[in-house]
């Protein structure tokens, strides 16, 4: 079946950021637009309404189309402002690490206050509009030396105005409850302080039941260093996953791993939670999540490590036993693997 998705970009991107992940929905059969929003016009800055403003007069030109919105990070302000509008013709949104509004709050009020603070730190001027410009160098799992030169080559500065404004969410309906909602979170940055702008985002998704959630074990800059894995997953959240679990059984078993805060449990229960043998419900759940079940548990379990290390001053014996390790030791060799640095050493990252 084809798809027209929408893919809408972060702020201090463009449409330059979508170009992979875009060569490849095309190569699946579907049709792909990626607006860019402009910084301002005539002298004026940009602000929030006049970005879901310039969405709403491309979605006009698809009066007769269905379309899936896929947005990331403060795209996601634009899409569901504009879904609210046009909500007949969303056919699904798709949010990756994306901003998820509130009703009469700007961007700036609904993330954590830290990344506010950060964000107005960086205000400043540019062809005398205010604007705030983007953080150099910070490219969140982006390993490729020519991937980080690339974006630090094309970001831009945000207008502030967008950052400030007011969501503006009035229906006549509850219109966005019966549009299709799934959240792809980035969870391989995810034990990255820095990941917390999004960590509230996805738990809200994957609390709500009228969401549908999923973990990918991709950082922030999946769509440029994995398109393919990004586009097979934007792919799957909107059309389904053929041999996969379905999304009641899946969520049932994240549900109990979500209880289990990382605990054990083994693979012989998730199964049996799900109604499978054990070779069969592995199949289907890397099917489902991209990733095997053991690989899944380990990611959340140094997740559960990595929020210790930053917000206790346990010891790491205590750490380590607290997130299902076997002993320290253990614990430090599988952090380190995964995240990249010993366990103290990321502890030592936390702000004072």
């Amino acid at each position: 079946m084809t798809t027209t998705f929408v893919l809408i970009h972060a702020a201090f991107h463009g449409d330059w950021v979508w170009s992979r992940v875009s060569d490849h929905l095309v190569k699946m059969g579907h049709k792909v637009v990626t607006p860019s929003f402009a910084a301002g016009r005539a002298g004026h800055a940009a602000t929030l309404s006049s970005h879901v403003a310039d969405l709403l007069d491309l979605l006009s030109h698809f009066t007769h189309t269905r379309v899936v919105l896929v947005a990331q990070s403060y795209g996601g302000l634009v899409a569901t402002a504009a879904s609210a509008r046009v909500h007949r013709q969303i056919a699904g949104l798709v949010y990756i690490d994306a901003i998820l509004p509130e009703h009469g709050k700007s961007m700036l009020e609904t993330i954590p206050l830290a990344f506010a603070n950060a964000y107005r730190a960086r205000r400043s001027f540019d062809g005398g509009l205010p604007v705030i410009l983007p953080a150099r160098g910070h490219t969140p799992g982006l390993r490729n030396a020519g991937d980080r030169s690339f974006v630090a080559g094309h970001i831009s500065p945000q207008p502030f105005a967008s950052f400030d404004e007011p969501a503006d969410l009035v229906t006549r309906d509850d219109a966005l409850a019966g549009i299709p909602r799934h959240y792809l979170h980035c969870s391989a940055h995810s034990i990255d302080p820095s990941a917390s702008l999004y960590a509230g985002f996805a738990h809200r998704a994957a609390t709500d039941r009228g969401w549908f959630h999923r973990n990918l074990p991709l950082g922030f800059y999946g769509v440029l260093s994995s398109p393919r894995s990004m586009a097979n997953a934007i792919v799957e959240a909107t059309h389904g996953v053929s041999g996969g679990l379905s999304s009641r059984c899946l969520r049932r078993v994240l549900d109990v791993v979500d209880e289990t805060d990382g605990s054990p449990i083994s693979l012989a229960e998730l199964a049996n939670i799900a109604g499978l043998s054990a070779w069969h419900f592995a199949r289907c759940f890397k099917q489902s999540m991209g990733v095997p079940p053991h690989a899944y548990l380990l990611t959340r379990r140094i997740e559960k490590a990595a929020r210790l290390l930053q917000q206790s001053d346990l010891m790491l014996g205590d750490v380590a036993r607290l997130s299902g390790f076997s002993s320290a030791s253990r614990f430090a060799t599988v952090f380190r693997q995964s995240v990249g640095m010993a366990p103290h050493a990321f502890r030592n990252l936390r702000t004072p």
